[in-house]
């Protein structure tokens, strides 16, 4: 499908994950290295990585699931994109 500039336009989309049973602690401003990935379209992301890689420049949704086991209430956590918090995207 052509953009506004009649380009075509190619969509970048994927997950990456970070599967284990043991905690980990991760400090503020720090990476965490994935260690799986599902389906990648117009993403390098090679195993395991704290890298990925979106050739076009462009408008992207970023999700992100944390899933817990534990006291949850005991931790905050935060959205960081190009190194610079997301004001009030913290949860606990």
């Amino acid at each position: 499908m052509p953009d506004q500039n009649g380009k075509r336009s190619s969509p970048a989309y994927g997950y990456v994950t970070l599967i284990g049973s043991k905690p980990i602690m991760v400090n503020s401003g720090e990476s965490i290295t994935f260690n799986q990935n599902g389906p990648l379209n117009h993403i390098k992301f090679t195993l395991p990585s704290d890298t990925l890689i979106i050739g076009k420049s462009g408008d992207y949704k970023i999700e992100y699931v944390l899933l817990i086991d534990g006291p949850s209430s005991s931790s905050t956590y935060g959205l960081i994109l190009n190194n610079v918090l997301v004001k009030d995207k913290l949860t606990n």
